[in-house]
């Protein structure tokens, strides 16, 4: 029999310190997260359930089906006109911002060979947009000429030497487009001609450099490029290569920094947050602020928390298929894994002591890429075509016969602790009730769960509301529903527990319609028996 007077164990914010699936589970603070999936931190750092992806295209059915979407852009022309490029099924199309909020196929140009892939690189200069993609000939979008696409005026070669073939990474910067991974040389930079993005081999101030003399490991192969701090970024798969750039282009002397030991591994990983840089090496996401500064492989890994997680999506994923996005207003970085249809999002908030920024996952949503516009709108991109952002539920077009059907479905949140002793390791846990304190989710089907001694959880309680009303709770019915100053739903749920062991943790999966899910509060009464 319990001889213990009954504690209270109090979490103030769940999942405060994020997923840490990388650390012994044994006695880890509470605030860590066993399984965050489908959430994000919010503002307040609490645990919240993720927002929902709500259709814009209302043709994805009929025009690219379930075919993923690879890459998309968005684009604004001098005159102010907005242009959303989407990639998929070997077509770049154009997304209409305004009703009816179709998919339309740009022409191609004529004889030209075909699209093989939808991995574009993407970028703008001088009021053009240009592509370019491993095998496949160079395009150009000229928005006085909005419903075609055309090849480039020269082919992107150095002005002396072998064509190096075709390229896989483009980047408008310092007033030049700057081309690189080539089909026959990985590791040769070129650039274009001052504000002209297709002239190369007769540019007057465009030209090349070779970077196999300044590899600090003697060679390797360039994997993307950024510009960042008035500084061209060469990124490696296993260096970086930092070049102070004047107006015509980089030299040998103008190298300012190389950095040995990481490198990218995904071209598309590569995200500017406003004041640094994020990226996906081989162990995981870095910070290229942090990485300049320590220059040391075990540092700066802002996803050590799941670390070998990322490194098991990394070789699960074709990498060309991997992508990534800052989205500023939510203040988080996420990395997008197509091939297993698994999304990581860290929070930029704050970082931990470890120097991790705080995780997440998003698995099964179906969602490849993401870009934003310059008028700070956010648009996300996968099956059926474009999502925004925002709401409490998932809503898409699925029926190719009436567009106008959107049909929405939950938000499938679950949260698990890890297993705690509560300090007292040797003895048997009797848990009796759990309070726990959310905000929002007026539509809600909540299940807690909690088992023992590092065996799934067994035991469970349900809780159902339906407009923002409590209309079941499992053993009897509890309605204290009460909206605080602002207008959010703020409740108290108590579940009554029982069952015992020396260890014991806790899950929450909910199904969430309508607005967003947060858990302020985690409160749970537990008495403590013999030792065993």
């Amino acid at each position: 029999m319990p001889t213990q007077p009954q504690q209270n164990i109090q979490v103030a914010a769940p999942g405060f310190l994020g997923l840490n699936t990388q650390d012994s589970p044994v006695s880890m603070d509470i605030t860590y997260a066993a399984v965050a999936d489908n959430c994000v931190i919010d503002k307040l750092g609490r645990i919240a359930s993720r927002k929902g992806f709500q259709a814009l295209t209302t043709n994805g059915r009929v025009t690219i089906d379930e075919s993923a979407v690879r890459q998309m852009f968005f684009f604004t022309s001098r005159a102010g006109e907005d242009f959303l490029f989407v990639c998929a099924n070997n077509t770049i199309y154009l997304q209409g911002l305004t009703s009816p909020f179709e998919l339309t196929a740009l022409t191609l140009p004529v004889g030209y060979p075909g699209i093989t892939d939808d991995n574009w690189s993407i970028c703008t200069l001088a009021d053009k947009v240009f592509f370019v993609q491993s095998e496949n000939q160079p395009l150009k979008f000229d928005p006085a000429l909005p419903t075609e696409l055309n090849t480039w005026a020269e082919p992107p070669d150095p002005a002396t030497g072998p064509s190096p073939g075709l390229p896989n990474v483009n980047l408008a910067a310092f007033g030049h487009q700057w081309c690189a991974d080539y089909d026959g040389n990985k590791s040769i930079l070129v650039w274009s001609d001052l504000l002209i993005g297709d002239v190369f081999a007769t540019a007057t101030q465009g030209g090349s450099i070779d970077l196999t003399e300044v590899w600090p490991f003697g060679y390797d192969t360039v994997v993307s490029l950024y510009a960042h701090n008035n500084f061209l970024v060469v990124f490696g798969l296993q260096s970086i290569l930092v070049f102070n750039v004047p107006i015509t282009g980089p030299t040998y002397a103008e190298l300012t920094d190389t950095i040995e030991g990481i490198g990218c591994v995904a071209r598309d990983s590569v995200v500017g947050t406003g004041s640094d840089v994020f990226f996906l090496d081989d162990t995981g996401v870095r910070s290229l602020g942090r990485t300049i500064q320590e220059k040391s492989v075990p540092i700066g890994d802002m996803s050590v928390n799941v670390r070998s997680d990322i490194k098991s999506s990394i070789a699960s994923s074709t990498r060309k298929n991997i992508k990534a996005v800052y989205h500023a207003d939510e203040s988080f970085y996420a990395v997008f894994f197509p091939d297993i249809d698994v999304t990581y999002v860290f929070d930029t908030r704050q970082q931990l002591e470890n120097g991790a920024l705080r995780a997440t996952r998003w698995p099964f949503i179906g969602i490849t890429c993401s870009t934003r516009s310059q008028q700070d709108d956010q648009y996300f991109a996968g099956r059926y075509g474009v999502y925004t952002y925002e709401g409490g539920n998932d809503e898409a077009y699925i029926d190719p016969d009436d567009v106008n059907l959107l049909v929405a479905s939950p938000v499938n949140m679950s949260y698990y602790t890890n297993y705690q002793t509560f300090d007292m390791p040797a003895n048997l846990k009797f848990p009796k009730q759990l309070d726990l304190t959310i905000i929002g989710a007026e539509e809600l089907q909540l299940y807690v769960k909690w088992g023992f001694d590092y065996l799934a959880p067994t035991n469970e309680q349900e809780l159902v509301r339906t407009g923002g009303v409590v209309a079941q709770y499992n053993i009897s019915e509890y309605d204290i529903a009460e909206y605080s100053g602002g207008g959010t739903l703020l409740t108290t749920e108590q579940f009554n527990l029982w069952g015992n062991g020396r260890n014991v943790n806790f899950g929450f999966e909910a199904g969430i319609l309508g607005t967003q899910l947060s858990m302020q509060e985690l409160n749970i009464q537990t008495l403590t028996g013999r030792i065993i």
